[in-house]
């Protein structure tokens, strides 16, 4: 009976920390001087930290209603509990900075840990919040971790080309997210209805050289059509049970020319895993903000292999001068 009591005390002193820790507040250390906007939006995300954990512990749907949050961040957030995974975030007093872009505020860096038992590696990731100017969440994505606020800062000319370049990397962290979690109608929405897609694979084609026939890989490109490229899409998410992509060495530019500061590029290498498939590659994409004022649109989506055998030359990547923007 001693030993049973003591088990019991034992493991008590283990789960009550833990279920203690659900419980998550939030603070910002600076970047909003708005006293009651600052408290409200605070009190949003400890409010959503906390629900989260408590949803993940049960395992059972998120319960969004109490937060201040649009339809569509909460069903967008919804969809990515349901179809992608759990997180949680066990952080029961985060502190982070508030960052202004062009649509409100973000805040970044928040830790969590993703529960999915098919996401391979490392499971923590960093979580973005996004707000309106009224600190209304207006969305919640992963965060890219090969990319910072300093980068961005560092490269920005002025006021609104960082505003822009923190909206496009923005939107290339939920692009990525789109296709982890298999999201096609967000892919469709991204894209616009005339883009140019072009995609790029490795063939071996026969040489003959002094009666000898030697096989050598050769990049072969195709040019879909937005319909077309969704519907090879569709195919693939359904073929494979997890689809992994990882970004790094990102760049950001803007186009530059005259009439044209409303149009820039992401290059950046893509590593794909999935269940059937892998590859490693260059992924260029041109994006363009709407004069009205509308999200960002993708123009141009490029994708070009660079393997051990057949290496991607710098000078062979697209850029933005290899096509042209009217």
């Amino acid at each position: 009976m001693r030993k049973i009591i003591v088990t019991v005390c034992l493991l008590a002193g283990i789960l009550i920390p833990t279920l203690a820790q659900q419980d998550v507040t939030f603070r910002f250390s600076d970047g909003l001087h708005d006293a009651m906007l600052r408290s409200q939006m605070e009190s949003s995300i400890g409010l959503l930290l906390t629900e989260v954990n408590r949803a993940a512990a049960a395992d059972r749907p998120l319960q969004l209603d109490a937060i201040r949050m649009t339809a569509e961040a909460r069903q967008a957030l919804e969809h990515r509990w349901d179809r992608s995974s759990h997180f949680s975030c066990w952080d029961e007093d985060n502190v982070q900075q508030c960052l202004t872009d062009i649509s409100g505020y973000e805040v970044r860096d928040i830790p969590v840990t993703m529960l999915n038992p098919n996401i391979k590696g490392d499971h923590t990731r960093q979580l973005v919040i996004c707000f309106s100017r009224d600190g209304v969440i207006t969305d919640v994505h992963p965060q890219l971790l090969e990319f910072s606020y300093k980068n961005i800062m560092t490269n920005s000319r002025d006021v609104q080309d960082l505003e822009r370049r923190m909206e496009i990397m923005k939107w290339v962290e939920q692009f990525r997210s789109y296709y982890d979690e298999k999201d096609l109608a967000s892919i469709e929405k991204v894209f616009s209805e005339k883009a140019l897609i072009i995609t790029g694979r490795v063939i071996n084609t026969r040489h003959y050289e002094n009666d000898m026939v030697t096989l050598r890989p050769e990049v072969v490109y195709s040019r879909l059509s937005k319909k077309q490229y969704l519907d090879k899409l569709a195919r693939t998410f359904k073929r494979n049970s997890y689809i992994k992509l990882t970004f790094s060495d990102i760049r950001i530019g803007q186009h530059g020319g005259t009439g044209k500061n409303n149009i820039y590029w992401v290059g950046l290498n893509q590593k794909w895993e999935s269940e059937h498939y892998g590859d490693d590659g260059y992924l260029f994409l041109v994006w363009e903000f709407p004069d009205d004022g509308g999200d960002p649109l993708i123009h141009v989506r490029t994708w070009q292999p660079d393997q051990p055998n057949l290496p991607l030359k710098e000078a062979d990547k697209f850029n933005i001068h290899d096509f042209f923007i009217p």
